[in-house]
């Protein structure tokens, strides 16, 4: 399971509990809503986060076999030879590019892409503090992820929940931009 699907499960766990069972991360996260300034920031956090993986061997190798792994999907009919490398590449890759991050509260969240030097440098040259970025992520996912549900007659949640879905399908394209340079698929 990738790391964004972990985090959206906690946090679609959170929005069905009842309001008195919640911890104070659920209710942060309920009350969490996403902004034009938190995307810009996130962006920016993403883009240095992709910039300062590049420049890591160990992780360039991750993000480019993931690269090709989409560009071998991305096409109608393999050859026997590209269905071959594909599942190779696949077995190779494992999850996604590998923030550290394994659920938990948004303060272990926080901590966990702190402890990535490539996150940790590109929150501090974005000016964005962990735990914003631990919501940012979390919410965003949440949110596509009840905008998808919403596709197939879901009705729209009320107040920040209901807000955060509006936000994330009018900036699909920048999320999905995130969510490449993240390493998420």
């Amino acid at each position: 399971m990738t790391w964004l699907v972990r985090l959206a499960a906690m946090g679609l766990l959170a929005v069905s509990l009842d309001a008195a069972a919640q911890s104070a991360d659920d209710r942060e996260l309920l009350q969490f809503r996403l902004t034009p300034e938190l995307l810009t920031k996130a962006e920016a956090v993403a883009t240095a986060f992709g910039a300062n993986a590049e420049r890591d061997p160990a992780m360039k190798r991750k993000l480019d076999t993931k690269r090709e792994i989409a560009r071998l999907e991305d096409k109608d009919d393999l050859t026997e030879a590209e269905q071959k490398r594909l599942e190779d590449l696949q077995a190779a890759a494992g999850d996604d590019v590998d923030l550290g991050i394994n659920g938990g509260s948004l303060s272990d969240i926080s901590a966990q892409l702190q402890k990535v030097p490539a996150m940790n440098a590109a929150l501090k040259s974005a000016g964005m503090a962990p735990r914003d970025m631990a919501k940012f992520i979390v919410t965003a996912v949440q949110a596509a992820m009840i905008g998808g549900l919403q596709k197939q007659g879901l009705p729209v949640p009320p107040g920040a929940a209901g807000e955060n879905v509006k936000f994330v399908l009018a900036n699909q394209a920048s999320i999905e931009r995130i969510n490449k340079l993240l390493g998420a698929r």
